[in-house]
């Protein structure tokens, strides 16, 4: 079991991992396509051509000089060639009243050589000025490819620039519009609904009052009805009179009385606060 499970999570990693890997190489090439079809809406295709001439052109550049390069040293070699082989006939030369068979046998081979470096010398400058006008050609290609791609992506840059403009002319036209109509549109439909939903709270407030304040009356009106009775007349209080400051004499001669408390006073006089006393 241990062994299937391990073969069954392998392969479940191996498909797992080929599906990413699809996945991934498809979002590749939808993204290139895309960004292809964006060149070529944008008009970037001929900007992309520009660069793909200049890369070829520098190529082309660069095989010239080194074709150049080479018919200098072909032409060098062929110098060095024909200055030797003078300086031997030279030499030969100024020897001439000893000459041997042998020194007339290499004064021909000299003569024959010296015209083939001649030759080849004619020969190696010709090629080498050829290379060097390909060499001037490739490089007023180049530079025309190149100026020729400066001016597309300035063309390019300006279009594109343009269009950002107009679009960010075209976002503040909206943004405007938009609260232009939020102004005129929106703001009274919100200030209509908040009064509205304010009104419905207000209603429902006075509604849910006006039901407690008929529960209350009706509870009140359940209420035992406990009749109220008036309070006694209340006697009123005697007429003072006038005392004298009593001297020492009268007051020896008053006769002795019981001293009435002052509750039952209170109640002989005040029976109604006598009552509430006694209640309290």
């Amino acid at each position: 079991i241990p062994s299937q499970l391990r073969l069954y999570s392998k392969q479940g990693l191996d498909t797992v991992r080929q599906r990413s890997q699809s996945l991934l190489d498809r979002a590749t090439h939808e993204i290139s396509q895309l960004g292809a079809y964006l060149n070529h809406v944008t008009g970037y295709d001929e900007v992309e051509g520009l660069k793909q001439q200049v890369v070829e052109q520098e190529s082309k550049m660069g095989q010239a000089r080194t074709e150049a390069r080479e018919a200098k040293v072909a032409y060098s070699n062929a110098v060095l060639s024909r200055s030797t082989s003078q300086r031997q006939l030279n030499d030969l030369l100024q020897r001439k009243q000893s000459w041997t068979d042998d020194d007339v046998l290499q004064f021909t081979s000299l003569v024959r050589s010296d015209h083939a470096s001649t030759v080849s010398e004619t020969n190696a400058k010709r090629t080498m000025d050829e290379a060097e006008e390909r060499v001037e050609k490739e490089f007023d290609a180049l530079m025309r490819v190149i100026l020729a791609r400066y001016h597309v992506e300035q063309v390019w840059s300006d279009k594109i620039r343009r269009a950002s403009s107009y679009g960010s002319l075209g976002v503040m036209g909206l943004n405007l519009l938009v609260f232009v109509a939020a102004i005129l549109f929106v703001e009274p439909w919100k200030r209509k609904r908040l009064a509205e939903t304010f009104e419905k709270k207000v209603d429902a407030l006075q509604e849910e009052m006006r039901t407690d304040l008929s529960l209350l009356t009706s509870q009140v009106s359940a209420l035992p009805h406990t009749p109220t009775t008036a309070p006694p007349p209340q006697p009123s209080p005697p007429t003072p009179l006038p005392v004298e400051s009593p001297s020492r004499s009268m007051v020896a001669a008053w006769p002795m009385v019981d001293v009435v408390p002052c509750s039952t006073l209170a109640s002989q006089w005040f029976p109604t606060l006598h009552c509430w006393l006694g209640c309290s």
